[in-house]
């Protein structure tokens, strides 16, 4: 087995020779795999030799595993080194003073942080660097390609890596494995690629001057914002019903490209306010520049990964290109317990709620509304800072009874905007439709009518015999 120990950050190509007694081994599969999720594939030619195309996204190491018919998989190490350019080596969130956020440190929806991206050089000191940070504003694609009606896998290269899908139809999500055009993209070699930036997704038949026909269709699984062709001629058609996009057409002499380019998204969720920091020169030493990063209270969930793509320009227009994942984390609040005091012409009521999300809460107030036979004393209850997996109840609102049926409803909104409603009832006995109930020396039976939606079960809470 002959291969380099080591290979650099961003676009790289590993040649590998498979050998059984200084013959070359043909059809192994040699797969890489990096630390960041990143890998690259290639299969051996009747000499033994592959090149494998991988752009590792950080320092560190990648594993290679080599298998053939009849050997043993063979498991080797390669080292990341930097790179012989500017890469991304680092990223801080600053959510406390200064910032709207919580100051836990961690990127939270609702927040409006500082994000410090650090770069360095891995080959000497580069002047009048310029780095410019951009939201990837991406989704999730099915894809079914053909070229010259057959399904192969093995013509379709996705992102920087030029990785096979494994299969055809395949589906392509947000990750670092789709980020960013293939090196042989634009070369000669019959095939599709696929890859994502900030611009969106593109799609590109590639030709070899043969005559060859090819069919794409995209279900799109989230924002689709606009689609439009690209390189395309008299006989190609694209459209769009709904969420899927469909591109047709042919290759010839003459005529080696066509494609399309998709703008897509999940809504004006993360913005970066004035995208462009001034690094000066940047060598082996870290250079820190500051970014201030807007992430809207929109609710989407707890640890959904927004990616970022970060272009770095130097004083000669040399250009390198960076991609940062954070998982934004997002509070959660559930109704735990309802709590009634006192009667008469007051009640308290203490609606107690934990936060169940990933980030903590502050700020948070709470406001009960009355819908039906009640009138509201003291509408508003403060819960103050509710952390992760922590339960408030406020100190509590104050209403009086004014019927039997009793509707109202809560809303909580924290500091950052983000609310929590919930309707609440409650009912004496006989406000409960059709109620019939039983009473043993050990048991206690009831029954309603099952039009009645708002019951649907009853605990005992005690009995006193």
């Amino acid at each position: 087995m002959v291969h380099a120990g080591s290979l650099a950050l961003g676009d790289s190509v590993v040649v590998v020779e498979v050998r059984d007694g200084g013959v070359g081994v043909g059809g192994a599969v040699v797969v890489l795999e990096g630390g960041y999720g990143e890998y690259g594939v290639g299969v051996t030619g009747g000499d033994g030799v592959v090149g494998v195309r991988i752009r590792p996204r950080g320092v560190g190491w990648v594993r290679m595993y080599v298998s053939g018919d009849g050997y043993r998989v063979y498991v080797d190490s390669l080292e990341v080194v930097g790179g012989s350019g500017l890469y991304v080596s680092s990223v801080v969130v600053d959510d406390g003073v200064g910032w709207v956020g919580n100051g836990d440190g961690e990127v939270g929806w609702g927040e409006r942080v500082g994000l410090g991206i650090g770069i360095r050089s891995g080959s000497g000191e580069v002047g009048g660097v310029v780095g410019r940070l951009g939201v990837v504003r991406g989704c999730s694609l099915g894809v079914v390609v053909e070229i010259d009606s057959v399904k192969s896998d093995s013509m379709v290269y996705v992102g920087s890596g030029c990785r096979h899908p494994g299969g055809i139809p395949f589906v392509l999500g947000v990750d670092s494995g789709v980020m960013g055009r293939c090196l042989g993209s634009m070369g000669h070699d019959l095939g599709c690629w696929l890859w994502l930036d900030v611009e969106g997704w593109h799609v590109r038949f590639i030709g070899d001057g043969g005559e060859h026909v090819y069919r794409c269709s995209l279900d799109v699984y989230g924002g689709l914002v606009g689609v439009s062709g690209s390189g395309l001629e008299v006989g190609d058609s694209m459209g769009v019903v709904g969420g899927r996009i469909w591109l047709v057409g042919g290759l010839g002499e003459g005529d080696y490209w066509d494609g399309m380019d998709i703008e897509v998204g999940v809504g004006d969720y993360v913005e970066v306010y004035g995208d462009s920091v001034d690094y000066g020169d940047v060598g082996s030493e870290e250079v820190v520049g500051w970014y201030e990063v807007g992430f809207d209270s929109v609710g989407v969930g707890s640890g959904v990964g927004v990616w970022f793509e970060m272009d770095m320009r130097d004083s000669l227009g040399s250009l390198w290109r960076d991609w940062v994942w954070l998982g934004v984390l997002d509070g959660e609040l559930v109704c735990e317990r309802v709590l009634y005091s006192g009667g008469g012409d007051s009640v308290g009521v203490y609606y107690g709620v934990r936060n169940v999300g990933g980030c903590g809460l502050v700020d948070v107030v709470g406001v009960l509304r009355g819908l039906e036979g009640l009138e509201v004393l003291d509408s508003v209850s403060w819960y103050g800072d509710i952390g992760v997996g922590e339960y408030g109840e406020g100190d509590g609102y104050l209403v009086r009874y004014t019927g039997d049926s009793v509707r109202y409803e809560v809303e909580l909104c924290d500091g950052y905007g983000r609310c929590w409603l919930d309707t609440l009832e409650v009912r004496e006995l006989g406000a409960v439709s059709g109620l019939e109930g039983e009473v043993g020396s050990d048991y206690v039976e009831l029954s309603w009518e099952s039009g009645d939606s708002l019951v649907e079960s009853y605990d005992v809470i005690g009995m006193v015999v």
